[in-house]
């Protein structure tokens, strides 16, 4: 039988499937591997199960503050919450990281029409600790990075097809974004550079590179209607030498997740003899696909670190440009990489990829080790095994009035609701808070109204709260239980 070439190629772009999908399982594997603990959960991942847990309800996106008052929270979009409500974190998180390495090969096979090379991509991605990092953590970056990495695709089957239905789906996905993240803002600047440069009608490009924006004020408008407040604010502070150390220490663990590797000196030999080979090997041309593809991947790159810059200068000097901060940007990378090194002889960048591979997997050994201690994340076994968390749920009453240093840390074990206490200083700001005076007022009137307790966790360090003994002098406290680990306060009833 004589097969043809249309056969012949259906049969092989089949296997090639096939291999992204092996390569997604592995991805989906290793985040598992890593996580020997469990998927690790931090302050903020708190704040998402918290509201998930409303959402299950049928509360709303809110969080539980002391007394059992519900607040909507403000400062975090709900996608991610509203998804893992039903579907639990594990299986969001494991689903958006296969989805990116699966993407980011059929990205790389568009342009470049070469099978190894696609693989190459997704191992790189699917291998990456810093990905697999956040893909095992109880946080939104991974499914931020998903519909990033989407846009990124519809945009370039735009540019390759002309279909208009890609520039809706495309507007469609950036507000998914913005309320996964709101750093989802970023992609007006992409999208301005696209209806610039395709010369799309002024209908079409502006509504498109309005849509984020347009999703953001519409959450808003709707977070102020149910009686929000507003938790970022416009302060000048530019970033500071520490965000730029922060910023360049990331970038080296792009490369190697344990810096300590790139002192290596052997190491150091394979990294300059593979950089060595690609620039005295001849690469092919970059044609318009793999050219189109690697400007759009280099546009939303230098657009994310616009918006950041932006961002901790004018709105949260906290944010630093860390491994969380930068991981939407991995995939990015291995894109406009990748698809470069596809004009050079296998025999020479794949041999430089794979070496960037097995660095990775390197990497990948030592973030289990990482994220095997007891303390890692607040499901460590450290967090767990806590004398002040067992006696809170042994001991206090149901209908107690709880403020803590750590009432995420609380929720999360005993699902007692609780309010943090005032804060003396503005973290997200750096600022005095002008109504630290205020808000202590309304806690002790709130402490005195009931059966009030605050709660000290030992392990948890905050330097915008006030210290304890600052606390005690202004709250009628009537008994303190001292644990190996906190403080109980007990505080008078005013009624008597």
């Amino acid at each position: 039988m004589v097969h043809s070439k249309a056969q012949i190629r259906l049969v092989g772009t089949g296997a090639v499937y096939l291999i992204w999908i092996l390569i997604s399982i592995l991805g989906a594997f290793l985040t598992l591997w890593v996580s020997p603990h469990g998927f690790t959960v931090t302050p903020d991942s708190v704040y998402y199960l918290m509201g998930a847990e409303g959402i299950r309800r049928g509360l709303g996106f809110v969080s539980f503050e002391a007394g059992g008052i519900l607040r909507p929270i403000t400062h975090w979009p709900p996608l991610y919450s509203l998804l893992i409500a039903f579907l639990g974190a594990g299986a969001v998180n494991v689903l958006s990281f296969a989805l990116i390495i699966f993407l980011t090969s059929l990205l790389i096979y568009t342009a470049s029409d070469d099978p190894v090379y696609s693989a190459i991509g997704g191992l790189l991605v699917s291998t990456s600790p810093i990905l697999l990092k956040f893909s095992s953590t109880v946080l939104t970056e991974i499914l931020f990075a998903l519909w990033v990495l989407l846009i990124l695709f519809l945009m370039f089957r735009h540019a390759l097809s002309g279909r208009d239905r890609c520039l809706a789906l495309m507007g469609l996905l950036s507000a998914l974004a913005v309320l996964t993240r709101y750093a989802g803002l970023f992609l007006m600047l992409p999208f301005a550079y696209y209806w610039l440069r395709r010369r799309l009608p002024l209908w079409k490009g502006g509504l498109l590179t309005l849509s984020p924006a347009i999703t953001y004020v519409l959450w808003k408008f709707y977070l102020i209607s149910v009686g929000g407040e507003e938790t970022r604010h416009l302060v000048f502070h530019p970033p500071s030498g520490y965000h730029l150390k922060v910023f360049l220490e990331t970038v080296v663990r792009f490369i190697s997740f344990v810096p300590s590797v790139l002192l290596n000196p052997a190491i150091l030999l394979v990294l300059v003899a593979g950089v060595l080979l690609l620039v005295f090997a001849r690469g092919g041309k970059v044609d318009g696909r793999r050219r189109m593809l690697i400007e759009m991947a280099v546009v939303f790159f230098m657009s994310y670190l616009i918006f950041l810059f932006l961002s901790i200068s004018l709105m949260d000097f906290y944010t630093l440009p860390d491994e969380r901060i930068l991981s939407v940007l991995y995939p990015l990378l291995v894109v406009a990489l990748v698809s470069y090194l596809s004009t050079f002889p296998l025999s020479r960048a794949g041999l430089f990829l794979l070496t960037l591979v097995a660095l990775n997997l390197y990497g990948d050994a030592a973030l289990r080790r990482e994220k095997s201690a007891p303390y890692t994340g607040y499901n460590g076994p450290y967090y767990r095994h806590l004398q002040v968390i067992d006696y809170v749920r042994k001991h206090l009453p149901p209908d107690a009035i709880i403020y803590s240093n750590g009432p995420d840390l609380l929720w999360y074990y005993t699902r007692r609701p609780a309010s943090m206490l005032p804060r003396l200083i503005l973290p997200v700001e750096r600022r005095y808070n002008p109504r630290f005076k205020e808000e202590m007022r309304k806690m002790l009137e709130h402490l005195t109204s009931g059966k009030g307790y605050i709660v000290i966790f030992a392990p948890i360090r905050r330097g915008y709260l006030p210290p304890v003994r600052d606390i005690m002098r202004e709250v009628p406290v009537k008994d303190v239980v001292e644990l190996r680990d906190g403080l109980i306060l007990v505080v008078e009833n005013g009624k008597g």
